[in-house]
């Protein structure tokens, strides 16, 4: 599909209301990573003297943290194998990871990035917790040391050892368990 940004899309469909005038805008999940930010906050800081947006407009984002993912060690804290204490660190340096565009920002770049273009930006973050069934698919995909991110990078910080150990741990208990699985969330209220 489009990219909502480098295409204009948004800007585009905005176009299509020139004789109407917004007093609130409505988005959820629409930062991928910082570039995302930097082209939405261009946009409409591009649309404040064109009458779109009212003198007292308030833009309203939701938005998944993605840094604040869920860790799969975390899902197995009841288990005391020396394989999660080694995942864990390896999941930790992966989600923090500033070569990563997924993972390299959060609610204070998105604070840092409208306010550099003259917008009040207040990020509110929360976490959201839903009951969860991993199916086997979805640890085929996580697991996959050659086609996923994550399983590349977790067999190669944790050792293929830890990472076989805890992977046959996980498959286990997901098979028998529904998990509290974890977002990062965060209300973002820009004026």
């Amino acid at each position: 599909g489009a990219n909502l940004w480098k295409e204009n899309v948004f800007a585009d469909t905005i176009k299509n209301f020139n004789d109407t005038e917004f007093d609130r805008f409505f988005a959820r999940n629409i930062f991928a990573g910082k570039d995302d930010m930097k082209s939405c906050a261009e946009l409409f800081d591009s649309l404040k003297n064109t009458g779109i947006l009212s003198k007292n407009s308030r833009i309203i984002l939701s938005q998944i943290i993605p840094s604040g993912g869920q860790h799969l060690s975390r899902l197995l804290k009841n288990n005391s194998s020396k394989c999660i204490e080694e995942i864990a660190k390896a999941e930790k340096e992966f989600f923090a990871n500033a070569e990563n565009n997924l993972f390299n920002w959060d609610e204070t770049t998105i604070e840092e990035t409208f306010s550099t273009k003259g917008f009040e930006c207040k990020c509110i973050p929360f976490v959201q917790t839903e009951k969860r069934r991993i199916t086997e698919e979805d640890c085929s995909k996580w697991f996959d040391e050659e086609n996923s991110a994550y399983g590349r990078f977790i067999s190669e910080k944790a050792g293929r050892e830890n990472f076989n150990s805890f992977k046959e741990l996980f498959l286990q208990e997901a098979q028998k368990s529904t998990f509290d699985w974890k977002v990062k969330n965060c209300i973002i209220i820009i004026g």
